[in-house]
């Protein structure tokens, strides 16, 4: 049997001709690779010249497209030739236009990926479970992403995410109606692996954590899970998780342990310096219990809103927010005492919680957090706003 063609597109790309590199996935991007890229993707057809040119040559001015195109397949074939293929047209013209030789044997992730999702899909049950876990182990990430910005690749991938997510849907839940927790659990981690962001996977993840009588670890991985997607996209939990938090929280309640061992969980295990970090639900429960004590006892807080913008006041682009609230962190940590409490309200805003202070000292604090910031930031074009106030304001109206 002779030497296959591997190739891969999910998560990269890259070919081999037995164990000889044609091309590595870290090569520079070319004309000719982009071209023996489409006719590997669009394999089982004749391609238009037309097509090609405005894929590939779309924003060249070529005098000669059709002689450009020419070329591009020429050179594309030296890639496999000086692979240590024969000499043969693999890259072939007819019909006006161009095509992948079939008797050259090939093996696609994408394609293998594509027919184990409709064997799963069309297949009886006892196999569908083999098929759905064959092409989780196929997709080793979006299609070509060196690429994505070209529009034929955006579609599939859009195409190919779908097709992977309910891969993972369909075998998470047949593993869950088997009890084989190990496995749906090793499934949720690879698709959270794959797509960080994704709160589906991640549900599914702490649903799977829970199944398994893992429910610390399970809060645990909510509330990192949330506070992520909150500081980096700016977004809630979904009602689906949080009605999962409160199941998982609700059974912790039948648990009983001692006083030494609830301690021993709950306090902090490192010597953490600077102000305390926490999410929105957390601050607003510290806020409220902290204007209980202070109205009984005379002392006084302050709490501060933190606003990041523009210097026209617009809001900042992704890359500027994202640099702007690194450079807040790194002021907060050496500006607040571990007394003092902070979280992020938005995107761009960030509320203070600074206890026991006056309002001359909350101005020197506010001052100070700013003074580092700007030694921390350097883009000119972030502006912080702060504003304060009692912590008792809206009690003495």
């Amino acid at each position: 049997m002779g030497e296959i063609l591997k190739v891969k597109m999910l998560g990269g790309f890259s070919v081999t001709y037995g164990e000889t590199p044609v091309i590595k996935e870290q090569s520079r991007e070319s004309k000719a690779t982009s071209l023996f890229r489409y006719l590997l993707a669009n394999r089982d057809r004749i391609v238009p010249q037309e097509e090609l040119i405005e894929v590939l040559l779309g924003d060249d001015d070529s005098a000669n497209p059709l002689n450009v195109l020419k070329n591009l397949a020429y050179r594309a074939r030296k890639l496999l030739t000086a692979a240590g293929l024969p000499e043969k047209e693999y890259i072939y013209a007819k019909s006006g236009g161009y095509g992948f030789t079939s008797s050259l044997p090939c093996q696609i992730d994408v394609e293998q990926f594509c027919e184990h999702w409709e064997l799963a899909r069309n297949t009886r049950d006892g196999e569908k479970l083999s098929h759905y876990l064959r092409a989780i182990a196929l997709y080793g990430g979006d299609f070509l992403p060196r690429a994505y910005s070209q529009t034929w690749v955006m579609s599939r991938t859009v195409k190919y995410q779908g097709m992977y997510r309910d891969c993972v849907e369909q075998a998470f839940s047949m593993l869950c109606q088997r009890e084989d927790y190990e496995q749906a659990l090793q499934v949720a981690d690879r698709a959270v692996t794959l797509y960080p962001y994704e709160e589906f996977y991640r549900l599914l993840y702490i649903f799977c954590l829970y199944q398994m009588g893992r429910t610390r670890e399970a809060v645990s991985e909510y509330e990192s899970t949330t506070a992520m997607l909150f500081d980096e996209l700016g977004v809630e939990p979904s009602e689906e998780m949080r009605a999962l938090y409160h199941k998982i929280t609700g059974s912790l309640e039948h648990v009983e342990r001692s006083l030494d061992d609830i301690l021993s969980e709950i306090i902090e295990t490192e010597d953490a310096h600077g102000a305390y970090y926490c999410n929105y639900q957390v601050f607003i429960n510290t806020f409220r219990f902290v204007v209980r004590h202070i109205q009984r006892n005379g002392d006084s807080a302050f709490v501060a809103l933190c606003t990041f913008t523009d210097q026209n006041g617009d809001p900042l682009p992704p890359e500027k927010l994202k640099a702007g609230v690194q450079a807040y962190h790194n002021a907060i940590a050496c500006s607040l005492r571990r007394s003092d409490i902070y979280t992020r309200y938005s995107k761009s805003q960030f509320l203070v919680l600074l206890m026991k202070i006056d309002q001359e000292n909350c101005r020197m604090v506010m001052g100070r957090i700013a003074n580092n910031f700007r030694r921390f930031c350097r883009d000119k074009d972030i502006k912080m706003a702060v504003r304060y106030t009692s912590a008792l304001a809206k009690r003495n109206l």
